[in-house]
């Protein structure tokens, strides 16, 4: 059994996909089966909330209308390729969309998404794709090299910045501690003088 057309079906405000449609004969009754994924023909039907569902082998959702159902009729016309539809746009251009709401069928029309070809390129012009892509990246690699080679020697710059002060800063703390010591030295000799005054004054006294 073939694919007639496919239908995209809404159920409860719920976007249930584009759906195969095929057609056949059910007791005598031409009927069209709607079916998410690839249909083998066998078909389950299901209680579900009170209602008969079909599910197909993937346990998914089927829709099946039956000769003489307004549905049926939609579909039979969306199929029909002398069917003109509003504006001269033909069924080529618009895909089916069938809605339920409140357990009640309608219908619509919409554009369908036209998918862009990719196009074919031959040998030839791969090869050359991928020599300009090659020399891009080696012209990419040649300036990075430049940059981190101007950023390595500001570094390095600043390298010799930083140890001159360490330099000046190291040669301060030693001057600074030479001028320490001689400070403790001066405090020893001034302490001694004042000893000295000490004992003079209490033998004077």
């Amino acid at each position: 059994m073939s694919v007639e057309t496919k239908i995209h079906f809404y159920k409860d405000a719920e976007d249930k996909g584009i759906y195969n449609v095929y057609n056949g004969d059910c007791d005598g009754r031409d009927t069209f089966w709607c079916s998410l994924s690839e249909w083998d023909g066998l078909m389950k039907l299901q209680m579900v909330n009170n209602e008969v569902l079909y599910f197909n082998g993937n346990d998914e959702e089927m829709f099946v209308f039956e000769e003489g159902e307004e549905e049926y009729n939609w579909i039979k016309n969306y199929i029909n390729p002398k069917l003109k539809i509003k504006n001269g746009v033909n069924k080529k251009d618009k895909i089916l969309n069938m809605l339920m709401m409140d357990n009640k069928w309608c219908w619509n029309y919409a554009y369908k998404k036209k998918i862009k070809k990719s196009k074919q390129i031959t040998y030839d012009e791969q090869k050359e794709l991928i020599k300009k892509l090659k020399e891009k990246i080696k012209e990419l690699n040649k300036g990075n090299k430049r940059k981190l080679k101007t950023e390595n020697n500001k570094l390095k710059k600043e390298n010799e910045k930083i140890k001159e002060a360490n330099i000046e800063l190291a040669k301060g703390y030693r001057d600074e501690q030479k001028k320490v010591k001689k400070l403790r030295t001066e405090w020893a000799e001034l302490k001694e003088e004042n000893e000295i005054l000490k004992e003079k004054h209490s033998i004077s006294s």
